[in-house]
């Protein structure tokens, strides 16, 4: 009875260890971008489709931004949860850039998380690119990615709304 109970026990540790899923890897995430290609509305899709493989091959760019170590990390999350910034809906972050460094300090933005000027960067670079595009026209796709990327909630690292303080 004894040998059976630790046994049990040590099954029953053994299943509560957290595993990691793997569920948003590479695959994930070509996997989606092939699916919302899919589901553009038509009068876009041409184009999409048109660069269907190169958009799907840079879909995990700003990731491996930070996998190889470029300081890209406070790029891809804010913490909401930081009393500085107030309640919802955040009245004491400004939504400008350089009053949110002027008020805050550029230290405890990165610490907290540079999402939304990121985006609102990226999304600029985005229309100038579209604006002007060639078949050569560098970065659309990373861009196109980064600023779709900051829109997914359970993105691993960039959860925006999940606090990163202790």
């Amino acid at each position: 009875m004894g040998k059976s109970l630790v046994v049990l026990g040590m099954v029953v540790s053994l299943t509560c260890v957290p595993q990691s899923a793997f569920a948003w890897g590479t695959v994930g995430h070509r996997l989606i971008m092939r699916r919302a290609i899919d589901l553009l509305p038509p009068a876009i899709k041409p184009f999409f489709e048109q660069f269907r493989e190169e958009v799907v091959m840079r879909v995990i760019d700003p990731d491996q931004w930070r996998n190889i170590g470029w300081p890209d990390d406070p790029n891809h999350f804010v913490d909401f949860g930081v009393p500085e910034y107030g309640k919802y809906p955040f009245d004491a972050l400004p939504r400008e850039h350089g009053a949110a460094v002027e008020k805050f300090g550029e230290a405890t933005l990165r610490r907290n998380g540079l999402l939304p000027w990121r985006q609102a960067e990226m999304f600029g670079n985005l229309r100038r690119a579209f604006e002007g595009f060639t078949r050569h026209s560098p970065y659309v796709v990373s861009d196109v990615v980064a600023v779709l990327g900051s829109r997914v909630p359970l993105h691993p690292g960039c959860a925006p709304a999940v606090p990163r303080h202790q």
